[in-house]
């Protein structure tokens, strides 16, 4: 029997995890609500995009996400490839 494969995509923790530092209950309950308002792809660029310019806080990522709600990401975002500023980002499951 074969199984679909979905997307490999790095869970919210593991993000947080290998990019900003250690998980804490009050950021893991905010990282559940952002996970249930935001779609996966945005939450992943937006941690790209934080780190690309080593704004590694949660705070400055939910930031991102929230113009992105309310503004648009704009031709910009839609036009990077993934990958495109991965310069310290890490997506491994490792």
């Amino acid at each position: 029997m074969s199984s679909v494969k979905t997307c490999d995509r790095p869970n919210i923790f593991i993000l947080y995890e290998q990019n900003i530092g250690l998980l804490t209950p009050p950021i893991a309950d905010e990282l559940r609500q952002a996970e249930q308002t935001y779609p996966a792809g945005w939450i992943e660029e937006a941690f790209r995009e934080a780190v690309s310019l080593n704004k590694r806080s949660w705070r400055y990522i939910r930031a991102i996400l929230e113009r992105w709600r309310t503004q648009g990401r704009g031709e910009r975002y839609l036009l990077n490839k993934v990958g495109q500023c991965s310069r310290g980002f890490h997506t491994s499951r490792a």
